[in-house]
């Protein structure tokens, strides 16, 4: 169900972009305007705002997801003016979709976010998908999808596959085009589109995909 539909004034037909121009502003979003990946200033104050990590299994979830959004905040994601909508899944968890402004029916990218499965969501992580709708043109959907460890896997999982069959189910109304839609995940949203693209693909269906997952050398049992 949509729960809600913000258009700003102005929203109407698109002009092209080329690939390399929507590849160079995607890169453009990634350091704070005034600011290089490289300036030592801005890597120090990212990670003294961070801190000296602790194992994840040492550090309660509610300081986990304080620590990440301390730091988005101080990498400084701006904010882009985009349609925003809000869809509801049947298991409570929620899809907020980010529209580009003057794109006609664009296709959509399904973003899994990271946060070690227990950390991350819409205040972590809206500003960095509105500005990654207006750089690339697409809409995008990121999935508060629940987290652990009060819902365990595969709770992530089916939120994710949820989200992609709602986003079609729901692409008229949305002004998308549902029948391009790609998966996007980092770190542990990474290995969480990978695993919903192969749970897809036993469906029937295809969608593009592109993870970056966290690496790690052994997993635990009680891994989420």
């Amino acid at each position: 169900m949509i729960a809600a539909i913000e258009r700003p004034n102005g929203h109407r037909g698109a002009a092209g972009t080329n690939g390399s121009a929507r590849a160079a502003a995607l890169v453009s979003t990634t350091t704070p305007p005034g600011r290089r990946a490289t300036d030592s200033g801005f890597v120090k104050a990212l990670l003294a705002s961070v801190g000296t990590p602790a194992p994840a299994s040492e550090v309660p979830p509610e300081a986990q997801r304080a620590s990440l959004n301390r730091g988005l905040a101080v990498v400084g994601w701006p904010g882009c003016e985009a349609a925003q909508a809000t869809l509801s899944l049947s298991s409570g968890a929620q899809v907020h979709v980010y529209l580009p402004e003057r794109a006609v029916r664009p296709p959509i990218v399904v973003y899994l976010h990271g946060g070690s499965f227990v950390a991350g969501g819409v205040e972590a992580h809206g500003a960095t998908c509105r500005a990654l709708a207006e750089a690339s043109r697409c809409a995008v959907a990121l999935v508060a999808y629940r987290l652990a460890p009060e819902h365990r896997a595969p709770a992530a999982l089916d939120d994710a596959v949820a989200a992609v069959a709602q986003v079609r189910h729901q692409a008229d109304a949305l002004g998308i085009d549902g029948s391009r839609i790609a998966l996007f995940g980092d770190s542990a949203g990474g290995a969480l589109a990978i695993q919903t693209a192969f749970r897809l693909r036993d469906a029937g269906q295809s969608v593009g995909l592109l993870a970056v997952p966290a690496r790690r050398t052994s997993i635990g049992a009680n891994s989420a």
